[in-house]
């Protein structure tokens, strides 16, 4: 299980470092699946090997509904080592 999976909304807002380049590869991935960001975010946990599950801490029914609809994205196997990589992960060779 998978506790502030949005990083506590740093994956938003944090202007420098890990957290900008994967929000900018996700971004990427969400207008090219024509979904928000957060959707994405969702669906790379869930896509994770282990088979991790977000667990969402907001009472807030959009945000809900955000994590639900990550369950209709298909990530393809390079967008998620993309997100991977650029969230400051080792390089994959």
């Amino acid at each position: 299980m998978i506790w502030s999976p949005l990083a506590g909304g740093r994956l938003f807002t944090e202007q420098e470092g890990p957290c900008k380049k994967a929000r900018e590869v996700i971004e990427h991935i969400a207008e090219k699946h024509g979904v928000e960001p957060a959707v994405i975010d969702y669906a790379w946990i869930m896509y994770h090997p282990v088979g991790a599950m977000p667990l969402v801490g907001s009472s807030k029914l959009d945000r809900l509904d955000l994590a639900i609809r990550a369950l209709d994205v298909k990530l393809e196997h390079y967008e998620w080592y993309q997100i991977y990589v650029a969230s400051g992960q080792q390089v994959l060779r």
